[in-house]
């Protein structure tokens, strides 16, 4: 039973969350309160969000090993593929960071990066965006006449080769994130989602 004297529990804003913007180009709030947007690079686009939900992941008594395959059940519809898929600690906050491709006609994909910090009631979700050749791009050319798999060519390894890559330019966006996210400790006083880390 609540009494008149119980202070009201922290709301949380997107002004709970800073991180290091430098050389990214603000463009405000496209959904006030809901959405910030900035542009990266040219047509790379970052947006971070307040999802006023609670997470829409699993909820489970044990330990859930495979998010990498959960979130690719999301992506069946649109024929896009789970590329990178990890829960690492963001500023003392249990975190997802994955990415992801969507096809965009026959030659072209869509690259996506998205943090998804998960509170018990809501979440801080970064989504960014990077658009670029895949099927017959120069990279793909270059490591198919090395022998590379095409089931490898957007392991990281080849990232710093090729810098410019949609692939390499969402994992550079996600590291600058992850390193430099603070979470204000009123937002990080509210109840956390568990992400059932597996001991190892």
């Amino acid at each position: 039973m609540t009494t008149s004297d119980e202070e009201p529990r922290y709301k949380p804003s997107l002004t709970d969350v800073r991180f290091d913007s430098t050389g990214f180009r603000y463009d405000g709030e496209s959904q006030k309160g809901k959405k910030r947007l900035w542009h990266v690079h040219e047509t790379d686009e970052l947006g971070l969000y307040l999802i006023e939900l609670p997470p829409d992941l699993p909820r489970t008594n044990t330990v859930f090993k495979n998010y990498k395959h959960y979130f690719q059940g999301f992506l069946e519809g649109s024929n896009g593929t789970m590329i990178d898929c990890a829960i690492v600690t963001i500023n003392g906050c249990q975190s997802i960071v994955s990415s992801y491709s969507v096809p965009l006609g026959a030659l072209r994909k869509t690259f996506v990066g998205s943090i998804h910090v998960p509170f018990e009631e809501f979440s801080f979700v970064f989504k960014c965006q990077c658009e670029g050749a895949e099927n017959g791009g120069l990279k793909e050319a270059i490591l198919a006449n090395r022998g590379i798999k095409p089931e490898d060519y957007l392991d990281v390894q080849f990232d710093q080769e090729f810098p410019d890559h949609p692939i390499a330019r969402v994992r550079r966006i996600l590291n600058r994130l992850t390193s430099s996210i603070i979470i204000t400790q009123e937002a990080k006083s509210l109840p956390r989602f568990n992400l059932r880390l597996e001991s190892t």
